[in-house]
């Protein structure tokens, strides 16, 4: 059987106003599910969520969607999830250099003074990935089948 848990419009509802103050995002046209370890998982295909667990009853299904988010302390997006809503990010954006990039994409910190929380990181125009900031350093996420190994 699935173990997933489908996310009900009221708590939709709550998410997307969180992800509104925390990142400007306004909408996210997915059918949302958690599972796992509280990881928020996002669905846009044709089925229902009545089709999905009848498909559930037929065939072992582990996951569906893409991972999309996480709580912690504040809403984390995922690496991959980034290119689908980047068009709606305009908050808590943290622009670097090529010289920090350098260094971000093979998995390193940065040292650079931030606003504290989780922000997501720009390089020229494009996000990167994200990261926790204490003010001082930024605590690098990208996973690590991402970075560039040297």
């Amino acid at each position: 059987m699935i173990n997933i848990e489908f996310i009900k419009t009221p708590e939709k509802r709550r998410i997307i106003k969180d992800l509104d103050t925390q990142y400007g995002i306004s909408e996210l046209p997915y059918l949302l599910m958690r599972a796992g370890k509280d990881k928020i998982r996002g669905f846009s295909g044709h089925l229902s969520k009545d089709e999905i667990f009848s498909l559930a009853k037929l065939a072992n299904i582990e996951l569906i969607g893409l991972y999309v988010l996480k709580k912690e302390q504040d809403w984390r997006i995922n690496f991959d999830a980034l290119p689908l809503i980047k068009e709606q990010i305009n908050k808590n954006i943290f622009s670097i250099d090529e010289q920090q990039f350098q260094k971000w994409i093979r998995g390193h910190d940065i040292e650079a003074k931030a606003p504290t929380g989780t922000l997501i990181i720009q390089y020229n125009k494009d996000f990167v990935g994200s990261g926790k900031s204490n003010g001082q350093v930024i605590f690098n996420y990208v996973p690590k089948e991402r970075r560039i190994r040297r």
